[in-house]
Formats: structure tokens, sequence, C-alpha cells
């Protein structure tokens, strides 16, 4: 019995430590509803995809490393790069529909992070 628990537990073991080592997919395609918002041609369409791949392997090749200092300022300038390079492609509609995606993205991400960091409200002494 204590040997069918052992194996158990090291099977257990391997297991968990196999799926901590898979790496992170990154995806690299524009969602589907966007794609349609923007009514992109296919040459478009592949122009962005080729785009976000090489921004993929950037941003993989920088999570690879040991060296995480300055990470975060890297990962903006590439996706501001991006940014650039997609809106090159777009169409000037096409542009203004990316930019209203984009902002409201980042509201939503505001939000979000707004509605994690509010403290509990503090009780006064005595109540």
């Amino acid at each position: 019995m204590k040997k069918l628990m052992m194996v158990m537990f090291l099977l257990a073991g391997t297991v968990v430590y196999a799926n901590a080592q898979t790496p992170k997919k990154t995806p690299v395609k524009l969602p589907k509803a966007l794609s349609a918002q923007l009514s992109l041609t296919t040459d478009q369409q592949s122009k962005v995809d080729a785009i976000l791949q090489a921004k993929a392997k950037k941003i993989d090749s920088l999570n690879a490393q040991t060296d995480k200092k300055g990470i975060k300022k890297v990962k903006k300038d590439i996706n501001a790069d991006v940014d650039a390079q997609i809106e090159a492609v777009l169409t000037d509609t096409q542009k203004k529909a990316y930019t209203d995606f984009q902002e409201a993205k980042k509201a939503k991400a505001k939000a979000k992070a707004d509605a994690g960091a509010t403290p509990p409200a503090a009780t006064p002494p005595g109540a």
C-alpha cells in the first residue's frame, strides 16, 4: 500500500511539474470581432497577422530572458511599434475604429484594475 501511494505521489508531482514547464502561447491574430469591425481585406488581414506573429516572437524571446529589469518598458515600446505598423496598413476609417477599440480596451482594463484595487471600507473605532 505504501508503494502504491508513493507511486501515485510521484506521478502527480511529475504531472504538476510538466504543466508548470509548458510555455504560454501568445495570441497572434486579431480577435474575429475586431477584424470584422474593421472590415479588413484579405491583404490587410495577412499583413496584420504577420505583424502580430513578429510581435509574438519578440515578446516570447523577451519573456525567456532571465534579466527581468526593464521588460515592462520594452514591452510597451514593442506594443507602440506594433500599433504604428498596424495603423500603417489601415485606411482612415479603419484607423478610427481601431483607435476606438484600443481606448475601450484601456478603459475596461483600468476599470478592472480599479475594481480590484479598492481597499475595503474602514470601520470607525468603537463601531
